[in-house]
């Protein structure tokens, strides 16, 4: 069952902070960060400097949920009809994402995000010119 593991992971994302996230805030997002088959993660940084780690999945119902990190908090949203993009929301929150941009409405508050750079390799140190050959 595939499933199992992404509602698994759904709830860890979900559920209050344990005390194990107290000691090591990032493990949440991490576990987020490797989404199980079928899933795909994304962060987004935000014109108020808030960093928004994002799980999009489906449910057992076939509708797409997203699963947000946003610092302490979690909160999960189910998708809803968009004319474009793709739009979750609650009563509490809406989450709408299009192309690399997404807003965030939530408490009376809009905020815009971008999707963060992916991390890369360094490039490799240039080649070293044998003596003479300039």
């Amino acid at each position: 069952m595939r499933r199992a593991p992404l509602a698994l992971l759904l709830v860890a994302a979900c559920a209050p902070k344990a005390a194990s996230d107290a000691a090591n805030p990032d493990s949440a997002k991490q576990a987020m960060m490797a989404p199980p088959p079928g899933a795909s993660a994304a962060v987004f940084n935000c014109d108020d400097k808030t960093e928004i780690f994002a799980l999009f999945a489906t449910d057992s119902s076939g509708t797409g949920v997203v699963s947000l990190a946003i610092g302490d908090e979690r909160v999960r949203l189910r998708q809803v009809p968009a004319a474009s993009g793709a739009r979750y929301a609650d009563s509490t929150a809406t989450f709408w994402n299009k192309g690399n941009e997404v807003t965030l409405e939530r408490g009376g508050k809009t905020v815009t995000c971008t999707t963060a750079p992916t991390a890369t390799e360094p490039p490799a140190p240039p080649a070293e010119k044998p003596a003479g050959s300039e």
